[in-house]
């Protein structure tokens, strides 16, 4: 019988989020037969994580329950200590500390790490320009010592070339499709009075946090600024810092219902979802939206113009910071014919941003580091 290929995932913790849901989707339908699976994570999980998600796929986790001050004190030597005796095969981190921690078993392990966002940009938004410029810095010096390096879509490949010299491999998220389908005109209205929305309204959503790199004041701005405002409903969903300033300025067509558990309902219900994100690495909120048959309206930012130049038609993308060029594309969207475009947004999920082929286009990599590995 051929030995299985022996794959550790190395990641801070099972919390919902992209880098997770990621993560979740590459084991899902990776190939068992041909590789083992093990999680490896670096803290303790919190109330809201997806541990029991990965369990029941058959993985076994283990943590080595560290803080962030633990890590920095003992973390690396008790990491190395942890993986010898795992002897894993393949090492694949998923966010910056399991990556800064593990460049140093690039020596004797075949690494690759995923790239989940523009660190320049990412580590800035969320720290601060100091201490964010001083993680960039780090994270880029180990990217350099790892090399294998597969960033999330096309743009952040090319912007780590052009940027820091560093060659890579894209592969972009993927959804899970299967979960995701265009709602008929009954099961909307349904949803709409399960939500309690408006069942006539044309329908926006956002989703992501209210924090300054998904610039939401900009969206309400904009909508106040919408002449058919009064014929159209702008919905986010998530919560964070500008939480209060997006309450403040909001009118009676703006609603704000915080982080729910029910986002696929909430998709259901929408007519078109809408981005004034400043940076992302592959939008998984985007990507679901189309998978839903969502048509999209998306700043400029090189991901979003990834997606659109997949899309068929079904995304529109704005000049950031601009409201007249965003309102003129909501226009357009609305002006289209709807169910070709829903179709058309289903379409571009199924054949760019599915999660199977995002996980085998992974095990396909996976494979040429072990072969090259051994041959090294």
């Amino acid at each position: 019988m051929r030995k299985k290929i022996k794959l550790l995932y190395v990641i801070s913790t099972l919390r919902p989020c992209g880098p997770v849901n990621v993560l979740y989707n590459i084991i899902k339908y990776i190939d068992l037969a041909v590789f083992s699976v093990l999680i490896l994570t670096l803290a303790p999980e919190g109330l809201q994580t997806r541990l029991l998600d990965f369990e029941q796929l058959g993985v076994k986790v283990i943590s080595l329950r560290l803080s962030r001050l633990g890590m920095q004190l003992w973390g690396r030597n008790r990491l190395i200590d942890l993986v010898g005796k795992l002897n894993p095969d393949i090492i694949n981190t998923h966010c910056f500390r399991s990556t800064i921690y593990s460049d140093i078993l690039a020596k004797q392990y075949a690494v690759c790490v995923t790239v989940h966002n523009y660190p320049e940009k990412d580590f800035v938004f969320e720290y601060g320009k100091f201490v964010g410029n001083l993680m960039c810095n780090k994270y880029i010096s180990s990217l350099k010592k790892i090399r294998n390096i597969i960033p999330c879509s096309e743009s952040i490949s090319n912007y780590l070339l052009d940027k820091y010299g560093l060659k890579s491999f894209f592969i972009r998220n993927g959804v899970d499709t299967i979960d995701y389908q265009a709602s008929s005109i009954s099961e909307k209205i349904l949803c709409r009075k399960k939500l309690m929305l408006p069942e006539k309204a044309k329908i926006f959503i956002s989703i992501g946090t209210l924090h300054e790199r998904k610039d939401p004041l900009f969206l309400i701005k904009m909508f106040n600024k919408l002449n058919i405002a009064e014929e159209c409903i702008l919905v986010f969903l998530g919560d964070g810092t500008l939480r209060e300033k997006c309450k403040g300025k909001s009118g009676m067509n703006i609603i704000l219902r915080g982080k729910v558990n029910n986002v696929h309902e909430y998709l259901k219900a929408a007519d078109v979802f809408i981005s004034a994100s400043r940076a992302e690495g592959m939008p998984n909120a985007v990507l679901e939206a189309l998978a839903a048959g969502l048509p999209a309206i998306l700043s400029n930012i090189e991901p979003h113009s990834e997606i659109k130049k997949l899309s068929h038609g079904a995304v529109e993308v704005y000049e950031m910071g601009d409201y007249d060029d965003c309102i003129e594309k909501i226009y357009k969207i609305l002006e289209e014919d709807y169910s070709i475009l829903s179709k058309k947004a289903m379409m571009s999920a199924e054949q760019n941003f599915c999660a199977k082929m995002m996980s085998v286009n992974y095990q396909k990599i996976y494979q040429r580091l072990m072969r090259n590995f051994i041959n090294d």
